[in-house]
């Protein structure tokens, strides 16, 4: 309607008034969701963070959590958004590929290795092992070492 009157008086003002008010809304709006994100996000990174430097240790979550400013629901809600697995699994992942990396590398038992990287026992580490890569410590060392 005001297009048609845009030659009245005033009437072009009020329009590029109201277009301003429109776009200042906008980017308002905008940065309100940008920075939620950002925020949340540089928490997940940071637990993820200190997750990748600690995953051989007993992490307390809650502890971590709290210190990040998270509740357990709202963390787990948002890990998602950034993991394709949960905390305990990525936790599980890092811990195998670093006994992979530890079976190419050393000579340590397996047992040695479990109990670094905090396993009650060889036995669970194997198992975990195999059901990640379909083949036991044992079989991967005596695999890789062959390849070498």
């Amino acid at each position: 309607e005001l297009a048609n009157n845009s030659q009245e008086e005033y009437v072009a003002d009020w329009m590029d008034i109201t277009a301003l008010q429109i776009v200042e809304k906008l980017v308002a709006q905008r940065k309100k969701k940008e920075e939620f994100p950002r925020y949340i996000e540089t928490g997940i990174r940071r637990v993820a963070s200190y997750i990748n430097l600690n995953f051989t240790q007993d992490i307390d979550m809650d502890e971590l959590l709290a210190e990040n400013g998270f509740s357990r629901r709202n963390f787990f809600r948002h890990w998602k958004k950034f993991y394709d697995v949960g905390p305990a699994e990525y936790i599980k992942n890092l811990k195998l590929q670093h006994a992979k990396i530890l079976l190419q590398e050393t000579h340590r038992s397996v047992f040695e290795i479990a109990r670094e990287l905090n396993y009650q026992n060889s036995y669970y580490l194997c198992r975990l092992f195999k059901q990640q890569f379909g083949i036991t410590p044992h079989q991967y060392r005596k695999k890789f070492s062959e390849e070498k």
